[in-house]
């Protein structure tokens, strides 16, 4: 270990690689073109981590197309690090692999949609979009 190597630590995340990868799998949505195409894979991103913990960006080192890299990535940003004190004002830009997996839901995990009460079999939802107010 050289001299460098004790002055500067590496950011961790808080509670260790379980915490990380239960707190991915908590904020990670399949995304539905993958589910349409049932996809499954790896996407590995890599990280810039400020001297504070915050991830700065994210960049797709490995792709597995179909809105997983733009999930991976989102999910990634939310992440937050514990650093070590910062040193002299120096500003550290650490960089770091995550691979994010995505495997399609098992059939037992998608929630059944809800029956409408008419025969017809079809279902309306309304959703509210807000406009703006003209002046």
């Amino acid at each position: 270990m050289d001299k460098g190597e004790r002055l500067i630590k590496k950011p961790v995340y808080p509670g260790g690689r379980k915490a990380m990868d239960t707190f991915i799998k908590s904020h990670l949505k399949y995304p539905a073109k993958a589910l349409e195409k049932k996809i499954s894979g790896t996407v590995a991103v890599v990280i810039d981590i400020d001297g504070s913990g915050h991830v700065l960006r994210g960049r797709v080192k490995k792709s597995l197309g179909h809105g997983c890299d733009e999930e991976a990535v989102r999910v990634c940003k939310l992440l937050k690090f514990k650093t070590a004190e910062k040193r002299k004002n120096r500003r550290i830009t650490f960089h770091r692999t995550i691979n994010i997996h995505f495997r399609p839901p098992s059939k037992k995990k998608i929630p059944k949609k809800a029956e409408s009460s008419h025969t017809s079999g079809m279902q309306v939802v309304y959703t509210y979009v807000p406009t703006k107010k003209e002046s």
